[in-house]
């Protein structure tokens, strides 16, 4: 699993390397949402290895193994932590080294970096969030209580588009301001970081 998600990264960020500047023009918003779909992408695929090393250990002959060590399950659940945060940081580390080797090969500037350690904290707060549940409640019912919270957020984010303050969104100004947000990639991943 380990082995495929660093195949996949790789050929992910590849795309940081494409001349999109030159292909599409200065101005195109393409070029300021790359570092993000890549991060996102990225960002997936850990996902899916990180939800993948608890479903091993649910097999009871494992649970005696982890209990006769001296330590015991705090220790394997510990561990489970630690790896979930190093395959993020691996993850974030390798983004921020392809965003300072982007300008080498491309007429791009970098970046990205405000994005990539954007996407790490809000991986690192979703598995804090997520990890306790798969714990408790195995890995298949865990993911069910996962999906719950998240669809509790987006109801909360429905509630706030139908009664909340809403933008202007046929105002010509909105639009061009929203367009210079995805096309300048410094001011998104402020935005991102915020």
């Amino acid at each position: 699993e380990i082995i495929m998600m660093i195949l996949e990264i790789v050929v992910i960020s590849v795309c940081l390397f494409l001349p999109l500047r030159t292909w599409l023009g200065e101005g195109s918003a393409v070029v300021g949402m790359a570092p993000v779909v890549v991060a996102f992408a990225v960002c997936i695929v850990v996902s899916v290895v990180q939800s993948k090393i608890f479903s091993q250990d649910e097999r009871r002959v494992w649970a005696y193994y982890m209990t006769s060590t001296p330590f015991t399950a705090k220790g394997q659940v510990l561990s489970k932590y630690y790896l979930s945060i190093g395959l993020s940081a691996v993850a974030m580390m390798w983004l921020l080294l392809c965003d300072s080797l982007v300008p080498l090969f491309t007429d791009q500037p970098g970046g990205g970096s405000l994005i990539y350690i954007a996407f790490f904290f809000g991986q690192t707060f979703g598995r804090a969030i997520e990890i306790p549940f798969i714990i408790r409640f195995g890995e298949k019912q865990g993911g069910s209580y996962k999906i719950l919270f998240g669809l509790g957020i987006f109801f909360l984010f429905i509630v706030y588009l139908l009664f909340g303050p809403l933008p202007d969104f046929s105002n010509p100004d909105f639009l061009e301001k929203l367009i210079s947000i995805f096309s300048d990639a410094q001011l998104m991943s402020t935005g991102l970081l915020g």
